[in-house]
């Protein structure tokens, strides 16, 4: 063999064995960044999604305790213990999503160390964790959905060193399998998120029509206190302490109704919108894998994008009356 037959032999083989740390840093930090976006106000959306059977019973009892013709004492209203509703059972989904995405973040950590050359790590057992609670997130969604969850995520197993297999080799070789079963997570993440989003989506006028009629009736029964939302809104928008202001005034009371019938719909427009940011951040996630797994350049635009616009959202959840945009030093 010539010596430039073989020098270029050389250089094939040495870029075939390089290891693309640089875009796998790239994709590592890309991952958690979605992780941590989408665990954004997954708190409060569960708890809004949950408390719909209690806030509905609450309504029934106040509304029928304060009706002219009903008796005294009045009743109560409760669901039956031993049943769960559609409600819970998605609060129960959101919450496993809230501990899927803690993993997710966990195992792209793992991949992050993966790349720093001869870093010992085991990612077998960040996969293995992950594909365990992305697991129970699917029976989750099944019993919600009525359906049957999709076939188990199976056990990674990502060999260190291959026999006969160079440092870097095998490094590399390990990282392009840890990005698949990544992949593959990220994939049936997305496909449940898509399932969560379309049963959010079919309820959320619901829970927004039921938060405002609870707000009306606690306020119209002289159970909620309409003067804080009043002196809040002035004091946001910058327009003077209020006069003295009684509970009852009918002025008092529709300010406030309006001001909460603002907020509420906020609140459910913005997460239908968190969603779809959501659902886009995975995509954009999803190409990315598939461009480090064919040695492609990587370009994180579509990514930044998405979250965002998942950031905006998580925004106007935490302050749906706009007061954190507002606010001057």
């Amino acid at each position: 063999m010539s010596r430039v037959l073989m020098c270029v032999l050389l250089l094939f083989l040495s870029g075939c064995a390089s290891v693309p740390r640089e875009e796998a840093l790239k994709l590592g930090a890309a991952g958690q960044k979605a992780a941590e976006a989408g665990q954004a106000a997954l708190a409060d959306l569960a708890g809004e999604v949950g408390g719909f059977p209690e806030r509905s019973a609450v309504l029934l009892t106040v509304a029928t305790c304060t009706a002219p013709a009903t008796p005294s004492p009045c009743g109560i209203s409760q669901a039956p213990g031993d049943v769960l509703t559609a409600d819970e059972k998605l609060a129960g989904v959101i919450s496993l999503r809230a501990r899927a995405l803690s993993q997710l973040h966990s195992a792209y950590g793992v991949f992050l160390e993966e790349a720093e050359y001869d870093a010992a790590v085991d990612i077998d057992q960040s996969l293995g964790e992950l594909a365990d609670s992305v697991n129970n997130l699917a029976g989750a969604m099944a019993l919600l959905s009525g359906g049957t969850s999709l076939l188990a995520l199976p056990a990674t197993k990502i060999a260190r060193k291959a026999a006969g297999e160079s440092a870097r080799t095998a490094q590399k070789r390990r990282l392009l399998e840890a990005s698949r079963a990544l992949r593959e997570i990220d994939q049936r993440l997305l496909e449940l998120l898509r399932e969560e989003a379309e049963v959010y989506q079919g309820i959320s006028e619901i829970l927004h029509s039921n938060r405002l009629q609870l707000a009306d009736v606690l306020l119209q029964a002289g159970l909620l206190d309409p003067r804080p939302l009043v002196d809040d809104f002035l004091s946001r928008n910058r327009l003077g302490a209020a006069m003295e202001l009684e509970a009852s005034d009918p002025v008092v009371l529709a300010l406030a109704r309006t001001v909460h019938a603002h907020q509420a719909g906020r609140l459910a427009a913005a997460s239908r919108a968190a969603y779809q940011s959501h659902i886009s951040a995975f995509e954009a996630l999803i190409a990315l894998h598939e461009d480090f797994e064919a040695g492609k350049p990587l370009s994180l635009d579509d990514v930044a994008r998405a979250l965002g616009e998942i950031r905006l959202w998580a925004e106007l959840l935490e302050e749906p009356d706009g007061q954190a945009a507002e606010e001057a030093p």
